[in-house]
């Protein structure tokens, strides 16, 4: 709890009109960095939890890294001022993801054919996991009616797999992935673990 507090105190997204932390979340992204200790992290949406990740990365000194995709440029400028302005730029990198790309994906398998293939529209970031990303981070972007998130095949290798608050993209990916899945809908959060 003591990075978290320290982020908080030292970070300007209180004064950018961002959205308050949510403390619960932030203490259990801390506790799996702190256990599975990830060399290298990728992330969807920027915000607290890049700095309390970045923060805890910094306090291990396990050689870990993020990088943490963002698609809001304003919201992708705020991140990286926070970065540089709490010296966490040895351990966080950001990129601003300039387009989803949408693309059509057939929802249910079955018998492949036209007349039995049902076609969903679904968003997929242009910036894919990296070939040695063991820990990957899906909280953005900003949450809206059918918005489901995809990655191509380059995410299956990924060990661990968190999404928060995404039921959407979960349902989306636990017909997909060969991992298996923890949920916990009470507090908005799956974790996907191959």
């Amino acid at each position: 709890m003591e990075t978290i507090d320290w982020v908080v105190k030292h970070s300007t997204r209180h004064t950018a009109q961002a959205l308050d932390p949510d403390l619960g979340d932030l203490e259990f992204i801390e506790s799996l960095v702190e256990r599975l200790r990830p060399k290298r992290i990728m992330e969807y949406g920027s915000g607290w939890s890049t700095l309390v990740i970045g923060e805890t990365l910094k306090r291990l000194g396990y050689g870990g890294s993020i990088k943490s995709v963002e698609t809001d440029k304003d919201w992708w400028n705020l991140s990286k001022s926070d970065v540089y302005n709490m010296g966490l730029s040895q351990w966080v990198s950001s990129v601003w993801d300039t387009h989803l790309l949408q693309i059509d994906v057939p929802y249910r398998y079955g018998e492949d054919t036209e007349s039995t293939r049902i076609w969903e529209h679904i968003w997929q970031h242009s910036v894919t996991p990296c070939w040695d990303c063991d820990f990957l981070y899906v909280d953005g972007p900003e949450l809206t009616d059918n918005c489901r998130i995809t990655f191509n095949n380059d995410m299956l290798h990924v060990p661990v797999i968190l999404v928060d608050g995404r039921q959407e993209t979960v349902d989306f990916l636990k017909q997909r992935l060969p991992h298996s899945y923890i949920e916990d809908k009470e507090q908005y959060r799956s974790l996907f673990i191959l």
